[in-house]
């Protein structure tokens, strides 16, 4: 049983182009700024001495957590342009809370609503959970944008973009 799991997880990794041990080197995707995301998918939930979370079930990397920031400091500005911030806002791509985070040699970016919420149903060993997090998914017509708390599984709410909350940044 533990073989098909495993073999599962490995093939799972290898199509999503993820650097996995015997397996391919990671790929980059249109929108990963760089193709040396090397994501090495583990039997167990791990952590490094950066912090950073190694999740085994969706071969990715959390970092960890934010201190409180807006939603339009979270993510691109070209995505908070999309997301209904234009003249209002003053951005640059300073403010890109993801984009820049250094480390591990990853390339960090906003989860989506949907890797949040996947990441709830899997409880993970993450400290402290009660906080919402930040998705860079939001609605531009009426300035909120979508959250989920790890604390609360498969749950999502809307916060005003001004609002504050946190980020687990995703590198894939």
């Amino acid at each position: 049983m533990s073989q098909v799991i495993i073999s599962i997880l490995l093939f799972s990794c290898q199509e999503k182009g993820i650097n996995v041990p015997g397996g391919t080197n990671a790929q980059s995707t249109e929108d990963d700024n760089s193709s040396s995301n090397s994501i090495e998918c583990s039997e167990t939930w791990n952590q490094n001495e950066e912090g950073i979370w190694y999740d085994p079930v969706a071969c990715v990397a959390w970092s960890p957590l934010s201190p409180v920031v807006t939603w339009h400091e979270t993510v691109s500005s070209s995505e908070a342009r999309d997301g209904g911030c234009d003249q209002f806002c003053d951005l640059d791509d300073e403010q890109d809370y993801c984009a820049n985070l250094t480390l591990g040699g990853l390339s960090w970016k906003t989860p989506t609503i949907d890797q949040l919420k996947d990441l709830t149903t899997r409880r993970p060993p993450f400290e402290n959970i009660e906080y919402d997090l930040w998705s860079r998914d939001s609605d531009p017509v009426d300035e909120l944008a979508w959250t989920a708390n790890i604390d609360q599984a498969g749950m999502e709410i809307s916060f005003y973009k001004t609002s504050e909350a946190n980020v687990r940044c995703i590198a894939q």
